[in-house]
């Protein structure tokens, strides 16, 4: 089964979290940024979306800890 350009995004969205955690937006946006300056723009606009992906994972776990320790709070009431 061939790997689409969805997938790869997703593979190197979740790579670049679990090696530079929250660091990895500016990671992947800095990467964009070196490649629009050498004019790849296609590898610029997929380098924008591998950031993006990472945003939203990030703000998913974000909401996920918030509500995890929001339910805690309201247990030891």
């Amino acid at each position: 089964m061939p790997v689409t350009l969805k997938d790869s995004i997703e593979i190197y969205s979740r790579m670049l979290i679990k090696r530079y955690g929250s660091s990895a937006v500016r990671k992947a946006q800095k990467h964009a940024d070196e490649l629009k300056h050498r004019g790849d723009i296609e590898g610029f606009e997929v380098w924008i979306k591998i950031s993006e992906t990472i945003s939203g994972y990030l703000n998913q776990q974000t909401d996920l800890k918030n509500h995890l320790n929001q339910k805690k709070s309201d247990s030891e009431i």
